[in-house]
């Protein structure tokens, strides 16, 4: 188990590696000896040990105590090749080797999106459900703003996630970064000029040790490496509420309003894709319930994008579902997808068509709303803070 890693940066507190990443091996332990010791069973000794690569003497350390039994190192032995590597050390420092020239990162020049692009320029996002994509378009077009989302991620978005990502990224990272590369790529292939002043990307980003926290720097590595270096990625915080606004330049304006807007299409999406899921494991009528979510879409994004009464087109999405023939007298196993954001909320091939999968094995998905999220940082901890006089 990998905890610390080692870095160039300075004046940083911590390299912790993903925590998700770290947790593997105790999964694992635990998948394989759920219902027995398959490891016992197999004359297998399974180790875990924890490491800290930053800590050159630590990380020896670690080695030796869990290894040298294993491998049959003395402490005699560790002892010679601390003393080789200390005279390597001071033969390269004699020779003027010793040294490294650390460079600080810093953040490259990122071009504005100001107010008088606006009506020229299209916003791209993605990384949510269909329905979730679709009413948060249509929510930002009644706000002025061209906005589209990027196809769902499959395989090919992967590939290319992979050819132009750091290595030993998780697959999230590569479905994502790949399908906004590849969307770009079949965009010039297909004769539009001037993209990277006609298109941004919008993503929302954090702090962390979670590769969520590189999320930028990845989309940026990758936009510089496939040739779209001048791309702009807007980037709002997880944690910064709902007013993010800037000096009053810019043409994306994260206020108030901007941030409600959201909250609703949002919310609307996450009732559409519960009922779905609800009714169509028990629909009379095979494909009645997808037909009623696509004019649910529909009735929904007109009202958000025309700013009518979203209550009211609620009203009118409930008789449509109501409406539906169903047998609810069937008895279905509840299956609850849960885990990394992304991959269990994809509809694609990055979780294998996992809730369509479960519903035609006879399940019926419980799906984790996209709220969950949104109330966890912006509303969660707070509430749940002790309070102090």
């Amino acid at each position: 188990m990998i905890n610390k890693l080692t870095t160039d940066l300075v004046n940083t507190q911590d390299s912790a590696a993903c925590s998700t990443v770290s947790s593997s091996p105790e999964v694992c332990r635990a998948a394989f000896t759920k219902e027995g010791d398959a490891f016992a069973d197999n004359n297998i000794r399974y180790v875990s040990p924890g490491f800290d690569m930053r800590d050159k003497a630590m990380f020896e350390l670690q080695m030796y105590d869990c290894f040298s039994e294993v491998l049959k190192v003395t402490e005699a032995e560790r002892r010679i090749e601390a003393k080789t590597r200390a005279y390597e050390k001071q033969l390269r420092e004699e020779m003027g080797l010793g040294k490294r020239d650390v460079r600080q990162f810093h953040k490259p020049h990122e071009g504005r999106w100001t107010k008088d692009q606006k009506d020229s320029t299209t916003i791209l996002f993605g990384g949510l459900t269909l329905a979730h994509e679709e009413l948060a378009a249509d929510a930002m077009r009644g706000l002025g703003y061209n906005m589209r989302p990027l196809p769902c991620p499959d395989n090919d978005s992967l590939t290319v996630g992979k050819e132009y990502g750091n290595r030993g990224q998780c697959n999230p990272t590569y479905y994502t970064v790949g399908n906004l590369v590849k969307y770009l790529q079949d965009l010039k292939e297909a004769g539009k000029e001037d993209i990277e002043d006609r298109y941004v990307f919008v993503t929302a980003g954090t702090c962390g040790p979670c590769r969520f926290g590189m999320y930028e720097s990845e989309y940026r590595k990758a936009l510089r490496d496939s040739g779209f270096d001048k791309f702009r990625v807007l980037l709002f915080q997880q944690t910064g509420g709902l007013n993010q606004t800037g000096d009053g330049e810019d043409a994306l304006e994260l206020n108030a309003k901007f941030g409600i807007t959201l909250l609703k299409s949002i919310m609307v999406a996450d009732m559409i894709n519960e009922l779905g899921c609800k009714i169509r494991p028990y629909e009379v009528n095979s494909g009645q319930t997808d037909e009623v979510i696509e004019d649910a879409k529909k009735v929904m994004g007109d009202a958000l994008r025309e700013g009518k009464s979203v209550f009211r087109a609620l009203r009118k999405v409930r008789k449509m579902f109501k409406a539906i023939p169903a047998d609810f007298t069937r008895v279905k196993p509840k299956v609850k997808i849960t885990g990394e954001f992304w991959a269990q909320t994809t509809e694609g091939a990055g979780n294998y068509h996992m809730l369509r999968w479960l519903e035609s094995e006879g399940a019926e998905v419980m799906v984790e709303p996209i709220g969950t999220w949104i109330e966890y940082p912006d509303l969660g901890p707070p509430s749940r803070a002790p309070k102090t006089s």
